[in-house]
């Protein structure tokens, strides 16, 4: 008999059905019941079927109704009972004559389901067309069905629709059962090929101790000797006594890689007809003598752990054991489950696969197949031809593809499960209940029972890379091949990786219908990438492409990253490879990451051209370029290039008190060492606008000092925090707010002059011109007064003069005329707030002229000074002048206050009499004091 279990077979929990050959018990007992039909009552049957049904002993029932039957077959009750029994035993012909029984019978309207499972049962036959039918006829004629019932006839409807398409599309493989050396008229089931041998479990033993009547039927692991690829000629023997212990259930044979584990299920009766199982292993020795057997820590107690299967991930190096089991945290029903299996042999954490696998109805039966990353599996619970059919689906990283058909004739109307491919990939072996003429199990008179082992071609091509040395074109041994799956949507998954030390040829199973990327690489070769589309038409009767790949020893890139600041090494750095095309196109080639160092090694190939780009978080992205079509490479095999990261510290000058950008602000940039010294960086004026970038080290404290015409000097210490540098991408913004000087600290404020300026050569005590313009022309002269000061000195000498002279024109020449400027303002606000103001100006001159000259030449310069005030801002100072609130005090010194001892006063001197700066000191205008009447004090 067999046991309708979820431990191997998966649908109905603890129903138990017989198969062909009912034990001898049982039979008699029918018997004894056929041979006393006059001596009992119909409704004595009837109760017996009923009882039956009850407890779910549906074989029972089907045999009790079919004998009510014989009594009055008229009665449509028992038509709809027998149909039911018949339809939960999986005797579908029988269950579809009594259902169409019903729907003919006078009070057919009372058994409103009878077209629902008539219509479930033509799917189960095959008869997509009429299950369709039947199920639209049952929606028509129960408009009030259940929202629950009204979902399963519109899924059958479009399954029945779905199912004959792939009938219609079916592939022409040959299916082949494997003969009765292995099948037998009870369920066999599991195959897996090892070699030359076949181990599979059979549900064909019964244990003489075993009290149950009937006697029940136990399933142990077997071995056949397989000769060619269909045909097997050795006697069925028992696969070890060390696991096929009497009174157990033993099944599903599952090696590791290296074929050193075996790992199989034990079940146990819990009552009689309940079976629960739980997963052990065994090793091998060299002697191939096993170890006792170890039950593995991942089964729990209360659920069933069932169906192992050991697959080895060649991307990451990795086994796991998939099985199945019925415990919490799936997503219902029978899941697969996995754990990796550690180096030690332990295991992981089981892990639900998922709803990328796993549905509420049920998945049993994975099976792996490593070349192709293919998990295969059997499933009620997405769209099936009728019963369980098998899905495959593709790892792709750590995720999984969406599970796809396997199509016909590999599935069929009726129950397809184990389905797995044998090493090389070309055939598969799968256990099915379909009822065709070569099933050892199956006969027209015994419909409802068992499983046996077919073999399948798979229709497969194959893919053969070879790789080779470009410029010989010789063998490369010690080559990578990986094989790349493109999906539709250009997303794309590993299914190959392989290595050949000792060859350059390298195999791997493709999918029709597939497209692929292939990849070749060698240490210090350049590699090769081919595609292949298997659509092409090209390929449609080849079984075998084959793909040569060209490497070509290359040129190795070093690569180096440094701060750019200071050209210290800067690891952390992500550096990415992109060969130039041919119309200036970037391709990426590759990207490396260093975190501990600042050195990345590429391999490039000769005359092309490439475009080196460096990232780290908290700095500017940086980039290079690499020509190796110049002819100074032509004979290279190491090239470097290094790449500087940069870093800015960007700082905004406001107002503070209006917020307005503030040009000609003036920043000194200090590095603060640890012990407190400052280490000047940089001195920056930016007289356009108020922004300012300094190259520096973020990792560092620095201090910025900042000075402007008209505003106080402020200084700012800047700290930032590794989370600011990071977020920053390289450049660091601050703001610095100056506040406005008040009237009295510009004083003393002086205004420098160009020799005899202005109006130069005249006595006259006033001038029309306007101090900014005199200052402009002179701050023009620079240059003039530089070439002239530094006329026959040496190069370092000169060098250093200029950079006084540029400093002196700078901060005083350009510096005093801001200065004035924004005096200026301040004036104007003091006076509109009702203020009387005096300021006093004294002039100045260099000895050069004559005391009396200098004297009237040093009245002019305050005249233009007085000017400057008198047209400033269009006159704003001309009403308080005329009112008297705004008054001068003037002193006209000429060169009285001049030490001879330092300024040339001999006219033939010219470098030291006009173009010095001692000299230039001289001439100028001062003022000097200011006298505010604020009603509450003065300001001297």
């Amino acid at each position: 008999m067999e046991h309708k279990q979820s431990i191997f077979f998966h649908w109905k929990g603890n129903q138990i059905i017989m198969n062909k050959y009912l034990s001898a018990a049982l039979f008699f007992v029918l018997c004894c019941f056929t041979s006393q039909l006059q001596a009992q009552s119909q409704d004595q049957w009837i109760k017996a079927g009923d009882k039956a049904f009850t407890t779910g002993d549906y074989y029972a029932a089907y045999r009790y109704y079919g004998i009510a039957i014989e009594y009055d077959s008229s009665r449509t009750d028992l038509w709809y009972q027998y149909a039911e029994s018949a339809r939960e035993f999986d005797a579908y012909r029988s269950a579809e004559d009594a259902y169409q029984h019903v729907l003919m019978g006078e009070t057919n309207s009372s058994y409103p389901m009878a077209a629902f499972h008539l219509a479930a049962v033509k799917q189960r036959l095959g008869k997509y067309q009429e299950a369709r039918d039947l199920y639209e006829q049952y929606l028509e004629d129960n408009p009030d069905a259940s929202p629950q019932y009204v979902r399963l006839a519109q899924r059958g409807m479009d399954d029945a629709v779905w199912a004959q398409g792939v009938m219609d599309n079916q592939k022409d493989l040959e299916i082949a059962n494997v003969g009765a050396n292995v099948n037998t008229a009870y369920s066999d089931f599991a195959p897996v090929l090892k070699g030359d041998m076949l181990y599979f479990s059979s549900l064909r033993y019964t244990y003489e101790k075993d009290t149950a009547n009937p006697v029940r039927t136990y399933v142990q692991l077997l071995t056949s000797q397989m000769v060619g690829e269909t045909a097997q000629t050795s006697v069925t023997l028992p696969f070890s006594e060390q696991f096929n212990k009497k009174g157990k259930h033993i099944g599903h044979s599952a090696f590791n890689k290296s074929n050193t584990t075996v790992y199989y299920t034990v079940c146990e009766y819990t009552d009689m007809t309940n079976i629960r199982c739980d997963i052990y292993r065994s090793n091998v020795s060299s002697s191939n003598a096993w170890s006792e057997p170890e039950k593995l820590d991942i089964n729990l107690d209360d659920f069933t752990n069932t169906q192992p299967f050991v697959g080895f991930d060649a991307v990451n190096g990795n086994e796991y054991l998939f099985f199945v089991s019925d415990r919490d945290g799936g997503q219902g029903g029978l899941d697969i489950w996995s754990s990796m299996i550690e180096e030690d042999g332990s295991m992981t954490d089981p892990v639900n696969l998922g709803e990328a696998i796993n549905t509420s109805a049920d998945e049993v039966t994975p099976t792996w197949y490593s070349p192709t990353r293919t998990l295969y599996f059997s499933s009620t619970g997405y769209q099936t031809l009728g019963d369980f059919d098998v899905y495959q689906s593709r790892k792709n990283g750590e995720s999984w593809d969406a599970p796809e058909h396997l199509g016909a004739p590999i599935n069929s109307s009726f129950a397809d499960i184990y389905y797995t491919r044998t090493p090389d990939g070309k055939n598969a072996y799968f256990a099915s209940k379909r009822q065709v003429a070569n099933a050892i199990y199956w006969t027209e008179e015994q419909e409802a029972c068992c499983h046996d082992i077919y073999r399948s071609e798979v229709d497969m091509l194959e893919l053969l890379a070879l790789t080779y040395n470009r410029l010989d074109k010789t063998e490369l041994l010690g080559a990578t091949v990986e094989l790349i799956e493109i999906n539709e949507d250009g997303s794309e998954r590993v299914v190959g990786m392989r290595t050949n030390y000792d060859g350059n040829d390298f195999l791997f199973p493709l999918d029709r219908g597939k497209k692929y990327r292939i990849t070749a690489a060698k240490e210090n070769f350049t590699g090769d990438i081919a595609y292949i589309d298997t659509n092409d038409p090209k390929y449609k009767d080849k079984t075998q492409i084959q793909q040569d790949l060209y490497l070509e020893p290359g040129v190795v890139l070093d690569v180096f990253t440094f701060m750019s600041i200071d050209s210290t090494e800067l690891n952390g750095a992500s550096v990415s490879l992109y060969e130039v095309g041919p119309n200036g196109e970037e391709v990426l080639v590759s990207t490396l990451d260093n975190e501990t160092g600042n050195d990345f090694e590429f391999i490039v190939k000769r005359n092309k051209k490439y475009v080196i780009k460096g990232n780290r978080p908290g700095f500017f992205p940086t980039q290079t370029t690499l020509d190796l079509t110049d002819p100074e490479f032509e004979n290279v095999n190491r090239v470097t290039r290094n790449l500087y990261f940069p870093q800015e510290l960007e700082i905004l000058a406001y107002d503070g008190e209006e917020g307005s950008p503030l040009p000609n602000v003036t920043l000194e940039l200090y590095e603060l060492t640890d012990d407190g010294f400052e280490v000047r960086i940089d001195s920056v004026t930016n007289n356009n606008s108020n922004d300012f970038l300094f190259p520096l080290n973020l990792n560092k404290k620095y201090r910025v000092k900042a000075t402007r015409p008209g505003y106080l000097p402020i200084e700012e210490d800047f700290v930032f925090t590794p989370e600011e540098i990071e977020g920053s991408n390289g450049r660091v913004l601050r703001e610095i707010r100056l506040n406005r000087k008040p009237p009295w600290d510009f004083l003393p404020l002086a205004l420098y002059f160009d020799n005899d300026h202005p109006d130069p050569r005249t006595v006259r005590r006033t001038t029309t011109k306007k101090y900014i313009e005199t200052n402009i022309a002179y701050y023009e002269k620079r240059d003039t007064f530089i070439k002239e000061f530094t006329q026959g000195m040496d190069d370092n000498e000169k060098f250093l003069t200029s950079q006084r002279f540029i400093d002196f024109f700078d901060r005083e020449v350009l510096g005093g005329r801001l200065e004035l400027v924004a005096f200026s303002e301040e004036l104007l606000t003091y006076l509109r707030d009702g203020n009387s103001i005096k300021i006093s100006i004294k002039g100045y001159a260099s000895p050069r002229a004559t005391s009396a000259y200098n004297r009237i030449l040093s009245m002019r310069r305050i005249s233009s000074v007085k000017n400057h005030f008198n047209s400033y801002n269009d006159g704003a100072f001309l009403t308080y002048m005329r009112s008297g609130q705004f008054s001068f005090e003037e002193e006209a010194l000429g060169e009285s206050t001049a030490d001879l001892q330092k300024v040339s006063e001999n006219l033939n001197d010219l470098k030291n009499s006009i173009y010095s700066i001692i000299a230039s000191l001289e001439r100028r205008v001062e003022i000097t004091n200011i006298k505010i009447d604020e009603k509450t004090a003065s300001k001297n």
